[in-house]
């Protein structure tokens, strides 16, 4: 019975209840800065990145400011439920949250409900003292459908995994509120021990559950998590005809994190055609595995059909195709892109001939050049800038250590 699992899903309805999470990820409080606003909340992300504790800390955050708990509703959706769910969820949610006062609606993995949009958008609209905050795995499959559907009535969050900062804090690590100084010798001494951590934390903590685990028992994690991506969430919501492609294009492009991408010298490859190579290199996109940059100092003009792509920074070190320290350069050119993503960055890069700027900031007029080694001097050589660009560059150890960028 649908009533059953809402009344489970809703202990806080009948006691008192304590969701004790460690820690916010950064991104709770602009959603919750947000939150007296009537526009939905919307949360994407990759798997095990904090998407559902998000929404307990929303709630728990509601009654500590005395909201009445039968005034909100979360419920998490399954690939077996459909858009009666939905319906049947909230006309028993009505019967419970009685009067005037405010209620909130948390709907969690919405993306199982096939034409989910139409309800919402009747509920949302004809509701006008309600809140809802809906998570979903297909962040930019979502962004369209919602743009399409729900035009004004959102404010979108992408959830990515976690950042330096964040870990420090989870681990509760003296580290985390290091400051430079500016002479260098000190920079330094300062640094190193916080590269330390950087490195295992590249390595293999880059998820809030990882925190606590051996390194073979992160990869068996991590490893779950990608099966099930792949082979339960896109099949559950995407038509995929050819399974061995899709997982044959993920491994590629971890196995040459960065590199440019020809759709159709990779099709001709590996014996496909462009639309369908295309459509599942959108897909990996769309799951949050993988993330895709154009070659242009300009977004809207592309100089190429070739794209540069990277491996979410939480996967690129799992099965290394190069030894340690090249893999680990590679996976912090991830981590340096995730950033600036999610900050709302545009970020394309640039190469020409000898010429190349790992990302670019086109409407900031900003590159960063990525050259994450201990020994690295800037003497080592100049830094191109494409015209009217400032370059920094983003090393082990400073003047901008990978560490602390965008702290």
């Amino acid at each position: 019975m649908i009533e059953e699992r809402i009344i489970e899903l809703n202990p806080h309805w009948s006691k008192k209840v304590d969701w004790d999470y460690p820690f916010h990820r950064q991104v709770f409080q602009r959603i919750w800065s947000d939150f007296s606003a009537k526009p939905m909340a919307f949360l994407t992300g990759p798997r095990r990145t904090g998407k559902s504790v998000i929404l307990r800390q929303l709630i728990m955050q509601l009654m500590e400011e005395k909201v009445a708990p039968t005034q909100i509703l979360f419920f998490e959706f399954a690939p077996r439920d459909s858009l009666e769910t939905v319906n049947e969820i909230w006309q028993f949610f009505k019967t419970v949250a009685r009067g005037t006062e405010k209620r909130f609606a948390f709907f969690d993995e919405l993306q199982y409900i096939d034409g989910y949009e139409s309800l919402l958008k009747e509920i949302y609209d004809n509701n006008e003292n309600l809140k809802i905050a809906v998570t979903g795995s297909l962040s930019l499959f979502y962004k369209r459908r919602m743009e399409e559907s729900l035009a004004g009535r959102y404010f979108g969050y992408r959830l990515f995994p976690l950042n330096f900062k964040e870990y420090l804090t989870l681990i509760k690590s003296p580290l985390a509120n290091t400051t430079l100084n500016e002479k260098a010798a000190i920079q330094r001494a300062q640094v190193t021990p916080l590269d330390r951590e950087f490195r295992e934390f590249l390595s293999f903590r880059r998820l809030p559950e990882t925190v606590g685990l051996t390194l073979e028992q992160t990869k068996v994690y991590v490893k779950t998590i990608i099966d099930q991506t792949l082979t339960n969430d896109a099949f559950n919501y995407f038509a995929i005809n050819k399974p061995q492609l899709i997982l044959a294009l993920f491994s590629y492009i971890r196995d040459n994190n960065g590199g440019e991408i020809s759709v159709s010298n990779l099709a001709e490859s590996c014996g496909a055609n462009v639309e369908t190579v295309t459509k599942y290199l959108e897909i990996l996109e769309i799951m949050g595995l993988v993330y895709a940059i154009s070659n242009s100092p300009n977004p809207i003009v592309k100089l190429n059909s070739r794209k540069k792509y990277y491996v979410s920074s939480h996967v690129a070190l799992l099965e290394p195709k190069y030894d340690f320290n090249t893999a680990l350069g590679f996976a912090v050119e991830s981590y340096v892109l995730e950033q600036l993503l999610e900050q709302g960055e545009t970020v394309t890069f640039f190469r020409h001939r000898q010429k190349e700027v790992d990302f670019l900031l086109p409407k900031k007029k900003t590159g960063f050049e990525v050259k994450y080694r201990l020994n690295y001097d800037a003497k080592d050589g100049k830094v191109f800038a494409p015209e009217g660009f400032e370059v920094k560059t983003i090393t082990a150890l400073g003047p901008l250590p990978a560490c602390l960028f965008l702290e």
